[in-house]
């Protein structure tokens, strides 16, 4: 859509020199007069904190409508194209539009296009003048862009007449409690007629009272933060329906049951990694048969002439197999060999050092150290590697491999499904984390919704219940005895801090049991010899 007159920027303070633009003269018709009237009053009353208005038109209405000077202004440019009308809007942060074109939903959709191209974001308040005498309202807001915006204004003649005292205005908003593809849905919410309502209220708080609007979740199954089946509940889902129960809307759960999706090399992608984990079970038919078989197919056995050399070699060597199954069975052999001990891996820095590959189930546990510039952190980025769950399963089982967890801000480690709480036991935490990231819910730009969610989630913090609901969600959905293992993991009597050297007492039990079996052993064998004198008298 072309602009063949002029679009002006009208600044609350005068900051900015004159560049180009004019306003032309007209005759002026009623109908213009009173909208000059009703846009004073709305813009005044409404639009009086932003930081500038934007008037966009092209030049034909027969209602055309040009500002008053009711406030100090600054004509900064006139453009020939909505696209860098818009762009300069942006770049002033305008947060007001004033809008008279003969194709306004056409500007909406140029407006979020220009918006999806910028930096800039915020929620703006737009008031749409008529262009003629027609109704627009439901052609306007019937636009997918409208609904996303909570604060749209149509002003439309009612009734016309020879003087300005004889118009008739009436004033509409978009129906932003209802989707547009709602059945039965109606665009429109007529707030009053002007001048007889001038009471009302012409940009209603529409967040504050959504009047049940079904708003759209997207998540995924990623316990404790969302938890989709068989109820949907989480912390982090927790914080949306306590925002619903405040403004009165409901939630729906959306989610393609994967992760965070998968991009390959040709810049295409699968929008999620499909988890495969092979149906493993165990029998015990082949350890019975096998039982029965040694109890019963056993051969007749042959007696040894007693006595013999050969009985007495295999008694021997009897005794050393079960000396030697006892010791290493009781792990004396760990205590009676000094290990070797190397550092411990307690920093980012120090990971790096030691060379260890380091894993996790999708590449999004390193993008916020793709952008580093430490060297150590970019050097962990290429020891990273990403595999599938029953992969990370085989190497949790092998060892000399990392594994990223996600510890929350109570404490308590995210879903693994490749650890369980007994290799958590075998493996080292880190005291200081590799990096540290927020929980984020994020709307589109410019969102209605932003500065209310902003506001509740401040509240949530001072009181702490994202403690609290982090803790029911773990209790909930996590595995306790993980919980369990990660806090004897982290404690400081779970593992040796430095080498100790080996003293008798780390031995004395070994060595109380030897004389006790020996000295038994001699105390029975003189029993033994004792008895057999008597019995030879």
């Amino acid at each position: 859509m072309d602009v063949t007159g002029s679009c002006f920027f009208m600044i609350t303070a005068m900051s900015l020199m004159i560049v180009k633009g004019q306003i032309i003269p007209h005759m002026e018709e009623p109908v213009s007069v009173a909208l000059d009237q009703l846009v004073y009053e709305v813009t005044s009353q409404y639009m009086d904190g932003v930081n500038c208005l934007v008037w966009v038109t092209n030049r034909g209405s027969p209602y055309e409508w040009n500002p008053s000077m009711f406030s100090p202004h600054v004509i900064v440019a006139s453009a020939d194209s909505v696209q860098e009308i818009l762009k300069y809007s942006f770049d002033y942060n305008c947060q007001g539009y004033i809008v008279q074109t003969s194709s306004p939903e056409e500007f909406l959709n140029k407006w979020e296009l220009t918006q999806s191209n910028h930096l800039r974001r915020h929620n703006p308040k737009m008031l749409f003048l008529p262009w003629d005498d027609r109704a627009y309202s439901d052609v306007l807001f019937n636009s997918e862009v409208a609904n996303f915006l909570s604060d749209l204004l149509a002003i439309q003649v009612l009734e016309n007449g020879p003087t300005p005292d004889d118009i008739i205005f009436e004033i509409v908003t978009n129906n932003f409690y209802e989707a547009i593809d709602t059945p039965d849905h109606e665009a429109s919410i007529v707030l009053g007629v002007w001048p007889l309502n001038l009471t009302s209220n012409w940009f209603p708080d529409k967040i504050s009272d959504l009047k049940g609007k079904t708003i759209k979740y997207a998540t995924l199954q990623y316990p404790p933060y969302a938890q989709l089946t068989p109820e949907f509940d989480g912390m982090d889902v927790r914080l949306a329906q306590t925002f619903c129960e405040h403004y009165n809307c409901s939630l729906i759960p959306v989610s393609d049951d994967n992760l965070w999706g998968e991009l390959w090399e040709n810049k295409s992608g699968n929008a999620g990694i499909e988890e495969r984990r092979k149906g493993e079970f165990a029998t015990f038919s082949g350890i019975v048969m096998r039982s029965f078989g040694m109890a019963l197919l056993q051969p007749p056995g042959m007696r040894l002439i007693s006595g013999s050399v050969l009985q007495r070699f295999f008694t021997l060597f009897e005794i050393l197999f079960l000396l030697f199954t006892t010791i290493y069975s009781g792990a004396l052999s760990s205590v009676l060999t000094v290990p070797v001990y190397y550092p411990p891996i307690d920093s980012p820095r120090a990971l790096y050092k030691s060379g260890i590959t380091w894993m996790a189930d999708h590449d999004a546990w390193v993008y916020s150290l793709q952008q580093a510039t430490q060297p150590y952190l970019q050097g962990l980025v290429k020891q990273f590697e990403a595999h599938e769950t029953n992969n990370l399963i085989a190497y949790s089982k092998k060892g000399g491999y990392g594994f990223a967890i996600e510890i929350m801000a109570a404490g308590h480690v995210t879903h693994t499904a490749h650890l369980s709480g007994e290799m958590i036991l075998g493996l080292h935490v880190m005291k200081k984390e590799l990096y540290t990231s927020p929980s984020v819910t994020i709307f589109r730009k410019g969102s209605p919704y932003a500065e209310k969610f902003n506001w509740l989630v401040h509240r949530c913090l001072d009181a702490g219940l994202f403690l609290t609901w982090e803790t029911h969600s773990t209790i909930k959905y996590l595995s306790s005895r993980l919980q369990t293992a990660l806090k004897l993991s982290e404690s400081s009597g779970h593992e040796l801090d430095h080498p100790v050297k080996l003293k008798l007492i780390h031995v004395q039990g070994a060595f109380i049991l030897l004389c006790f079996g020996s000295s038994a052993a001699i105390i029975i064998f003189l029993i033994e010899i004792y008895y057999h004198k008597l019995v030879k008298k």
